[in-house]
């Protein structure tokens, strides 16, 4: 899982280093939440159950963030007896599911923290867009 996480992340490197997972900081994801810009083809930010990581990558102090349908969050989580995931979840990289596909029903994030640019949200491949 974390291996596809890191091809997720940094598609572009050859080489990528990941290190030093860790929960981020509450005020870190709000204001990350406040400069998202949602892909076409995605629902309103509200609309989904969102999960957040924070590692160095290649270096890089970053944020990563898994965005699911609520329904399709309400729906994995039936299938599997457990209660529905809250709105927002900081968490540790094996704690988020992986997700190969989905379209914008699973969107991923993606923030150099401190870089002060916008993040960059992508939705999966292999869905409907």
């Amino acid at each position: 899982m974390i291996q596809y996480a890191l091809m997720m992340m940094v598609q572009a490197a050859a080489s990528p280093t990941f290190a030093n997972n860790r929960v981020p900081d509450v005020a870190l994801v709000s204001n990350l939440e406040k400069s998202i810009v949602m892909p076409k083809g995605a629902g309103p930010l509200a609309s989904y159950n969102r999960s957040y990581t924070e590692a160095d990558i290649n270096g890089k102090d970053t944020i990563v963030g898994q965005m699911i349908d609520h329904s399709m969050a309400e729906m994995i989580a039936k299938s599997q007896h457990k209660p529905a995931p809250p709105p927002v979840r900081r968490a540790l990289m094996n704690e988020i599911m992986p997700a190969f596909d989905g379209g914008c029903g699973i969107l991923t994030v993606f923030y150099e923290v401190g870089a002060n640019g916008t993040p960059k949200v992508v939705c999966n491949p292999d869905g409907p867009h």
